[in-house]
């Protein structure tokens, strides 16, 4: 005689009274799956899958598309490890795919097309986790007028224009690495949408943008974008945040309307490269510009400035290239001329050109040693006072956003 206990009874009860009230339809059981925690408005799985695909058989699908077609929006699919190749369309289906035991193990082989595709207004309920996307042809992710999440997701060897395309849609990444693609235009592109990316690694292939925004909003947090000697980012009518991240990579915020309002800020972010703003305002705060200067293209018509604070500018021939209204404050020039116009920075504002006393430098560890004289040595005008309470740090390790120097 089997026995259950209580919390397996729990488990299986919605599945008995499913049965119950609608005896003539057959339910398949299978095994619990890992519970994921909840992200966004993506509804979390847990308990039993409303369907199972295994390309080796035993399951209710060999195809991925197959189970995709025979869904219902707000149905959980479960992927069982092997190479699916596929093309996949959610077909106006908001459906959470999951690959069971992840990316290591459940591979999406696109050759000859696109990976995924969303485009008949899918919901914020859709979701493509723990998989890699691997040979697409054009984009390995396509949203149009549609929302999507991807998570645990691994894109390589990607051909075309894009890896990620969004047209009207509104797009999360969390936890997505994009690395070994050939990709001709951009990582991530945005058209009249927006994307949350978090925690994830994006590298250029053979792209000269990492993230190309057009008309729409971006926000990054905690990762990382890298181009090289291209762009990080490239924003047209723009709105946003990157925020503790690193960006190899120049990175550009262009409105051709000439409206100031519309800028991408920088709180907590390495930029290797130089930031430039057309007819926009700027916001860098607790960052490090190493390698670039800071500039923008004002107007009369429509005037602009920024704000850059308790931040660090370093390894430049110049940092502040621009002749409009500037609040610099707080900020530490090292190793660099501060102004490109002969504007005197330093000595006023709080504004310094001292050693910073980085932990390591060379290393990549942008933390202050103990005795740096950037410690406390920021406004908290701008992001308060650091987690501690103390002033905030001058750097990337200043101020509320760094989670106490820990990001």
């Amino acid at each position: 005689m089997v026995s259950l206990s209580v919390e397996r009874l729990v488990q299986i009860l919605p599945l008995l009274l499913n049965l119950i009230g609608c005896a003539d339809v057959v339910v398949p059981f299978q095994e619990i799956a890992p519970e994921r925690p909840e992200s966004g408005d993506v509804i979390a799985p847990y308990g039993t899958a409303d369907w199972t695909v295994d390309c080796n058989g035993g399951a209710d699908f060999d195809s991925i598309q197959d189970a995709i077609d025979a869904a219902v929006s707000g149905d959980w699919i479960l992927v069982e490890p092997c190479t699916y190749r596929e093309n996949l369309n959610y077909n106006g289906r908001s459906l959470y795919i999951q690959g069971r035991e992840g990316p290591e193990n459940t591979i999406l082989d696109a050759s000859g097309g696109y990976g995924l595709i969303a485009m008949r207004g899918e919901t914020s309920q859709t979701a493509f986790t723990g998989f890699t996307i691997e040979n697409a042809n054009g984009a390995a992710v396509y949203a149009s007028l549609a929302s999507i999440h991807l998570e645990d997701v691994v894109i390589t060897g990607t051909r075309g224009d894009f890896i990620f395309a969004g047209y009207g849609a509104d797009t999360e990444l969390t936890n997505v690495e994009v690395t070994d693609n050939n990709e001709s235009t951009a990582v991530v592109y945005t058209d009249r949408g927006s994307v949350q990316i978090d925690n994830s690694r994006l590298e250029c292939g053979g792209s000269r943008i990492g993230l190309y925004l057009n008309h729409g909003a971006g926000q990054v947090d905690n990762s990382v974008v890298d181009c090289g000697r291209n762009y990080s980012m490239y924003a047209t009518n723009t709105v946003g945040h990157i925020q503790r991240s690193i960006l190899r990579g120049s990175a550009q915020s262009t409105n051709e309307d000439k409206h100031p309002e519309d800028s991408i800020d920088l709180y907590n972010v390495i930029l290797e490269g130089s930031y430039t703003a057309v007819y926009g305002n700027y916001m860098i705060v607790n960052s490090i510009i190493d390698g670039g200067s800071i500039s923008y293209t004002n107007s009369e018509e429509y005037p602009s400035g920024g704000v850059l604070a308790n931040s660090i500018v370093m390894n430049s021939t110049c940092a502040l290239n621009s002749a409009g209204t500037n609040v610099v404050v707080h900020t530490n020039f090292y190793d660099t001329t501060p102004s490109c116009t002969g504007e005197t920075l330093v000595g006023v504002e709080d504004n310094t050109d001292v050693d910073p006393e980085f932990v390591d430098a060379a290393g990549g560890d942008f933390h202050l040693a103990a005795g740096s004289p950037l410690r406390d040595a920021g406004t908290t005008d701008y992001t308060g006072a650091d987690v501690d309470g103390t002033d905030n740090d001058v750097g990337v390790y200043g101020g509320q956003f760094s989670l106490d120097g820990g990001w």
